[in-house]
């Protein structure tokens, strides 16, 4: 042990003063390694950095590392911030474990809200335009003269009628502000876990809420089928 630690620290000590030039990986038997550091240097100090941080830890934070790796690789993930396990019995939510044996049921708990919308629409129709002063006045022109075409062509004046309509229509829009999944489990002290995977208004038409439901549905049915194999 006390052999490694020596050597570790040489060869700390060579990267950090030579490690652009790859000579701890020399040190250590990498040839190909301190070549390609060389030519490089030290793959452009990204890498000579990495080896800094790398080599400047202890072998038993080393090893440690690479248990909770291990570990970790053991969780399988049903969605984010929920794991399962199925070597050790247990789920993982949030940082939270709890044993397949102390689930006791989930349920999914959806808070909405229906808004109605209004909108509008404006339409403009006119009647039909009936220009009658030509005739008219040609009428006045027979019957009275020159004053009566006047006359009659004043009274022949086309009217030109519209009105404006608004067309209305309702739009009921469904959101949703909270959907959670209620967790109880076998615990005096904290028998609640509440899984949440929407925490603001949203739209239950868009991706984002189908995919949050179809998450929610996952768990669900995940931990039932946990309950129901006890």
């Amino acid at each position: 042990m006390e052999e490694t630690r020596v050597k570790q620290k040489i060869e700390l000590i060579l990267c950090i003063f030579g490690g652009i030039f790859g000579l701890h990986k020399f040190y250590v038997g990498k040839i190909g390694e301190g070549i390609l550091y060389l030519f490089t240097g030290g793959l452009f100090l990204i890498g000579w950095i990495k080896d800094i941080y790398e080599i400047s830890l202890s072998e038993e934070s080393k090893e440690k590392r690479k248990m909770t790796e291990f570990e970790n690789a053991k969780w399988k993930k049903v969605v984010n911030n929920f794991f399962l396990n199925e070597e050790y019995q247990k789920v993982r939510i949030y940082n939270r474990e709890v044993n397949f044996i102390d689930l006791i049921d989930a349920e999914l708990i959806e808070d909405g809200q229906s808004i109605a919308k209004t909108t509008g629409t404006n339409i403009t129709k006119g009647t039909n335009k009936k220009h009658v002063a030509p005739i008219k006045g040609l009428i006045g022109l027979g019957i009275a003269g020159p004053v009566g075409a006047i006359i009659g062509g004043t009274s022949g004046k086309a009217k030109v009628k519209s009105k404006t309509k608004v067309n209305t229509h309702t739009i009921n829009i469904d959101y949703c502000t909270n959907l959670s999944i209620k967790i109880t489990v076998k615990d005096i002290n904290n028998p609640i876990i509440m899984y949440r995977l929407i925490n603001y208004k949203i739209d239950k038409n868009s991706f984002a809420y189908k995919k949050a439901y179809e998450n929610a549905q996952k768990c669900i049915a995940t931990i039932q089928a946990i309950i129901n194999n006890q």
